[in-house]
């Protein structure tokens, strides 16, 4: 006689036969686009503000930059007892610039939120090398249980077509947004602490500026006919 009944022995029932999950991100079907591109999150506005941020900020292009070389620059590490396969996966990998192509995708996640990197793929359908895309440019297309259906850029305001399908797409964010399948900027949660730092900034220089004693030297005198021969003046 059984005393404890195994709770995952009885088969596990599905709403649909793809076993699509019941929880919801939105209401209504079909894929959201490019309006769910401009949200408060996410826009093109912010995520301008935060390259301009990193590319003009001494003290945020060192942060970032520090923590995307500490990300990547211990390497990895390949396991396998056929040494001619991994010397041969490590060729591969190299040649495809893994850490460099990774070191850029998270600088890129920390920046704008998400980092995008394209799997190319030779005429034999083998992957040939890794292209790192603008986030600013990249669209997700997600259904209503917040699963990502395919990827499209935006260049000039218009959606290019064709799309781009998930697997040819490395897509990854450090930290997510509920109910959205983008990442929150690292520089997001820290705007207005950075925009009053800038601002103080510029206020102390401009006042230093200004209140900085300036020297004023006076050599002999024209109204008692005391001046210097030029020679004593140069």
């Amino acid at each position: 006689m059984k005393l404890l009944r195994n709770p995952f022995a009885q088969k596990i029932r599905y709403l649909t036969e793809d076993g699509k999950p019941q929880t919801l991100v939105r209401a209504g079907g079909g894929a959201s686009r490019s309006s769910r591109f401009q949200t408060k999150e996410r826009s093109k506005i912010l995520l301008n503000k935060y390259w301009r941020y990193y590319s003009s900020e001494g003290t945020i292009f060192a942060i970032i930059n520090s923590m995307a070389w500490n990300t990547v620059m211990v390497g990895y590490v390949l396991d396998s007892d056929d040494n001619e396969a991994k010397q041969a996966v490590r060729r591969f990998l190299d040649n495809l610039y893994l850490l460099d192509k990774f070191k850029d995708g998270v600088a890129n996640a920390l920046i704008f939120g998400d980092s995008f990197i394209e799997k190319v793929y030779n005429k034999g359908g083998d992957p040939s090398r890794l292209k790192v895309v603008d986030p600013r440019t990249m669209v997700i297309n997600y259904d209503e249980y917040g699963d990502i259906i395919d990827f499209q850029q935006e260049i000039g305001g218009k959606l290019i077509e064709p799309t781009l399908k998930p697997e040819t797409i490395i897509h990854f964010n450090f930290f997510p947004i509920p109910g959205s399948p983008y990442g929150l900027s690292l520089l997001a949660p820290n705007l207005d602490a950075i925009d009053r730092k800038v601002e103080t900034d510029e206020a102390l220089f401009n006042a230093i500026q200004r209140h900085t004693a300036k020297y004023v030297i006076t050599v002999g005198s024209e109204k008692d006919g005391q001046v210097p021969p030029p020679s004593v003046m140069d």
